[in-house]
């Protein structure tokens, strides 16, 4: 298994993928215990405890030289390990390997959106994305939505394509809101008593200039002026937009920034939210959303990408692209009278279909029917 998108540390790569391939590999080594798994993992890299204690698991450290792993060394480990399959688990696979390849997708946002991403890394997507999707012997992808994504763009057969259901990227601990305290909140640097809670990597396709401006427009109503935006995940790229508009509105003291927030955090800050938001523009899967439910946060969202799928009749949705109906989704529900209870509940049976468990049974039934076993 290509894990080299793993990444442990305290920084916005411990996210997204890097979270999913933390989860994937030790449970395919769990449902699989009669096969013998490889992993490889950048050379400074930690892995997870969870992938300790696994008797068919070896980990690896790829070369320090990237390239020249990507050429050369790839295949050498197939040959060296007489791999029967290599498996890539971050959205490329290599040029030639003595056996078959096959590929997990996140989604196609570098490619349908190419605006929203660094011009220096537009080139590697465009030529692995394609590359991996012709020619990889079967594909994973983590949604349907995603799934539709590359048959629509790269006219890959469907029946090629095997979407596999996530778990969450972190672990999770049911916490009511009112176990709770404001002295826990201050220890997490949130100064509101009653907050709103996103957390993503701060990157344009999250949407959150569109969030702080649909925020300041809850926040004239005098019932909900008391109410403040929490916004947890570290820096990723073009973020200073969001910066720009909260100066522009003047809300600074209404808006915090945590930053990268540690996984033992996070159960408080969602059981403790008023609501949890997704606003994204696009969403391969939402893992955070997944993580609101079980933990115990009534949820909005984006109407956007796979979060349909996710939240399922859950969530209530508004049009990332339109303030005033992501604004008044939000106050709607804000001075409505909820059972939070019951949205509790209903979230935790929606959540139920979504486990890591279920992820490597489908993966591993893809993989044995691709391959004739």
């Amino acid at each position: 298994m290509d894990a080299f998108a793993l990444d442990t540390g305290a920084s916005s790569r411990n996210a997204g993928v890097s979270r999913v391939v933390a989860y994937v590999v030790p449970a395919l080594a769990t449902a699989s215990p009669n096969d013998e798994f490889h992993a490889w993992i950048h050379p400074n890299c930690t892995p997870p405890e969870s992938w300790s204690g696994h008797d068919n698991l070896t980990i690896h450290r790829i070369w320090p030289k990237f390239r020249t792993w990507n050429l050369v060394g790839e295949p050498l480990m197939g040959l060296k390990h007489r791999l029967d399959l290599w498996l890539s688990l971050a959205n490329r696979i290599p040029r030639w390997m003595p056996c078959p390849r096959m590929l997990l997708m996140y989604d196609l946002f570098p490619i349908r959106s190419p605006e929203n991403y660094p011009d220096q890394d537009l080139i590697f997507y465009r030529r692995e994305f394609e590359y991996g999707c012709k020619n990889a012997r079967h594909l994973f992808s983590i949604s349907e939505y995603t799934k539709r994504e590359i048959v629509d763009v790269y006219g890959v057969s469907p029946d090629k394509i095997t979407p596999v259901p996530l778990g969450t990227g972190n672990p999770v601990e049911r916490r009511t809101y009112d176990s709770v305290s404001t002295d826990e909140l201050r220890s997490m640097n949130v100064p509101f008593d009653r907050y709103i809670f996103t957390l993503s990597t701060l990157e344009p396709r999250k949407n959150l200039p569109r969030l702080v401006e649909a925020f300041a427009k809850v926040t004239k109503n005098l019932a909900l002026s008391d109410v403040g935006l929490v916004i947890g995940g570290g820096k990723g790229w073009k973020e200073g937009a969001v910066y720009e508009t909260i100066k522009q509105l003047g809300i600074e003291d209404k808006i915090v920034f945590l930053g990268f927030v540690p996984s033992e955090h996070l159960p408080a800050l969602f059981g403790r939210a008023e609501v949890y938001i997704t606003p994204s523009i696009d969403e391969g899967f939402g893992l955070p959303l997944l993580e609101a439910m079980l933990i115990g946060a009534p949820v909005v969202s984006s109407n956007a990408g796979s979060l349909l799928e996710v939240g399922g009749d859950v969530a209530t949705y508004f049009d990332p692209l339109n303030v005033d109906d992501m604004a008044a989704r939000i106050e709607e529900f804000l001075l409505a009278t909820h059972n939070r209870e019951a949205l509790i509940a209903k979230g935790l049976e929606q959540a139920k279909k979504f486990t890591w468990e279920a992820c490597a049974e489908v993966m591993l039934k893809g993989i044995r029917q691709s391959l004739g076993r």
